[in-house]
């Protein structure tokens, strides 16, 4: 493997992001998941929407929609992830000269 290579592979693995780290900030807080997957306008009305319920929770209807919100963000957060190092991936190996 040549020296080009390596720093290329390395500048890939630097830029992609990091699906654990973007589940645990999303568990911290709904919506800075969003933000770190490269979605910030999603996240800011995630997390909008989180407060706000977490504010009127002495009402029942607000806990159920702020659980799903949680957990609807898990699992959007990883899609995210995966889609913006799939999509990393494919136009590096696009740019990349043919040898």
């Amino acid at each position: 493997m040549s020296y080009d290579n390596v720093i290329n592979t390395e500048r890939i693995k630097n830029q992609m992001k990091n699906k654990t780290l973007g589940i645990v900030m999303n568990c911290v807080l709904p919506g800075t998941g969003h933000m770190y997957s490269g979605s910030p306008i999603k996240g800011v009305i995630v997390m909008a929407v989180f407060i706000a319920c977490m504010v009127t929770s002495f009402l029942i209807a607000p806990l159920f929609i702020a659980f799903f919100l949680w957990l609807w963000g898990m699992f959007s957060v990883n899609k995210e992830i995966i889609a913006f190092n799939d999509a990393l991936l494919t136009s590096e190996l696009s740019q990349a000269p043919q040898q």
